[in-house]
């Protein structure tokens, strides 16, 4: 990051060390979650069935189900099993009641890079485009240190989905100021594009505002309308930056059925491992060429594929970025 962000979170630090906790940020904030609404019901794209009825001894869900509940150290809010396409349970632990909002934390990122695969396939976006040509209006705006100029022309969709562009700007930047944009393009680059993997939540953020760009919406608005009410979604919200932009990497809140129902999807490849079909009767919502590259793990560990062009967030991942 350039001086002066470096100089604001270690003087945010320091005050917070220093117990001043007054208006502090140079971030304008205002809450923005809203109340969890628990006045209709959750409704769900996958259909239910008793688990005898899709080949599966109810005995052994209760042992399953037992076993979490006594293991500790998982600390699990919900679980849903999916059998032949069809919902065989779901249930919850105390106190992560279903009624409430869930944080996503690095799942986000994998919704966002399939944002991206959207694009690609509707023929509005490639790998291969170049941030500062997307975003050019902001770039005419950016001054970066000289050595860094031709090594932003360098960054692709493909190194921002990577985590390998370099940028020094990041997410401990956010309370640098309100145009994280700006700041990002502003900030330098400390390798070149492509060579390196450096997690940094900024190059979500960024992915977020490239589908912004295209679709003149926020990236949160595009997602329900191609991905979320599709799968029977409703109980979804998104943070958004100062400027209105869907933070991308991280911010997404949830009723446990989202997080549930899009693992339970990609676990019995029905939505993002086989074909993309949340169900083979709708139409398709992930293109089938996009699938490989758009994973949705719970992973928290982020690790870079050898030839994968998104970013694969579980340890289990093969070079192409799918399921092993």
């Amino acid at each position: 990051m350039p001086a002066s962000e470096d100089f604001a979170v270690v003087n945010l630090l320091w005050q917070l060390l220093n117990s001043r906790t007054g208006e502090l940020g140079r971030v304008d904030f205002k809450p923005q979650k809203p109340a969890f609404d628990d006045t209709f019901p959750i409704r769900q794209a996958l259909p239910r069935s008793t688990p005898e009825r899709q080949g599966v001894d109810s005995m052994h869900i209760a042992n399953f189900v037992d076993a979490l509940g006594r293991e500790k150290s998982v600390h699990i809010h919900q679980v849903m099993v999916l059998r032949h396409g069809h919902i065989i349970y779901e249930g919850g632990y105390d106190p992560y009641k279903a009624g409430v909002w869930h944080v996503t934390y690095s799942l986000c990122k994998s919704i966002t890079n399939m944002a991206v695969g959207l694009l690609i396939d509707d023929g509005k976006l490639s790998l291969t485009d170049h941030l500062t040509d997307i975003l050019s209006d902001e770039w005419s705006q950016a001054h970066p240190p000289l050595l860094s100029i031709m090594r932003y022309h360098e960054i692709t969709i493909r190194h921002l989905l990577t985590m390998s562009t370099g940028v020094a700007f990041n997410e401990a930047g956010a309370v640098s100021g309100n145009d994280w944009v700006h700041n990002y393009l502003d900030s330098g680059v400390k390798f070149k594009p492509g060579t390196k993997f450096e997690y940094n939540s900024m190059n979500s953020f960024m992915l977020s505002a490239v589908v912004s760009k295209i679709t003149h919406m926020s990236m949160f608005e595009f997602l329900k309308e191609r991905l979320f009410k599709p799968l029977g979604i409703d109980k979804v919200f998104w943070e958004a930056s100062p400027f209105g932009i869907t933070k991308g990497g991280w911010g997404m809140r949830q009723s446990s059925v989202f997080s549930t129902c899009m693992t339970a999807c990609t676990g019995e490849n029905r939505l993002s491992l086989r074909d993309g079909s949340a169900n083979p009767r709708k139409n398709r919502l992930i293109p089938e060429t996009e699938v490989p590259d758009t994973d949705i793990t719970s992973g928290s560990t982020a690790v870079r594929t050898a030839s994968s062009s998104t970013a694969c967030w579980d340890r289990t991942c093969t070079a192409t970025g799918t399921l092993t």
